[in-house]
Formats: C-alpha cells, structure tokens, sequence
C-alpha cells in the first residue's frame, strides 16, 4: 500500500469541505447542538470561542449575545465602567 505525500484522503477531504464556520453565535450553537451537545454545553463552548470566560452554571445563548454586544460597546467607548449605575441620593427625586 502506498500514500502519496501532499494528498488528502477522501475521507479527509468530505470533512474540509463539509465544514462550515458558524458566522454568527447564533449558527455556531445551532450546529453544536446539531452535533448532540446539549444547550447548556453549546452555549458554554459558543462563549469560550468568543473570548468569554467559563461560568459557575452554563451561559445561555442570550447571556451570551449580551456580553458580547457589552463588550463591544466598550471597546468602541460608548460604554464604561460607571455606565448604569445609579448615583447617589438620586433615587426618588
């Protein structure tokens, strides 16, 4: 039996060119549920491969879309660290 260098298999082949990279957080965790992780897990890999730390329970897909969208109003300065907070003496006037 001989392989020739440079060549994929078919096998190899099929795989690369059935892949498909998720454009959005959205397809991403559709296609991992799709390959049987449950939600819990899709989400909690969708926020890994989005740059977002693990969580003590698993994130939701909303919790997910939220931070990211967070963090880009941050990253753009539209959102800050003092951002939502009440000031003081101010609630009830």
């Amino acid at each position: 039996m001989t392989t020739q260098l440079g060549r994929a298999s078919s096998r190899q082949q099929s795989i690369g060119s059935a892949a498909h990279v998720p454009e959005t957080t959205h397809d991403l965790y559709g296609q991992l549920v799709s390959l049987g992780l449950d939600p819990g897990e899709a989400a909690q890999l969708t926020a890994y491969l989005n740059g977002l730390r693990a969580s003590r329970g698993p994130w939701t897909l909303t919790q997910v879309n939220t931070m990211l969208f967070l963090r880009h109003l941050y990253r753009a300065g539209i959102f800050g660290p003092e951002d939502g907070l009440t000031p003081t003496g101010s609630i009830g006037r």
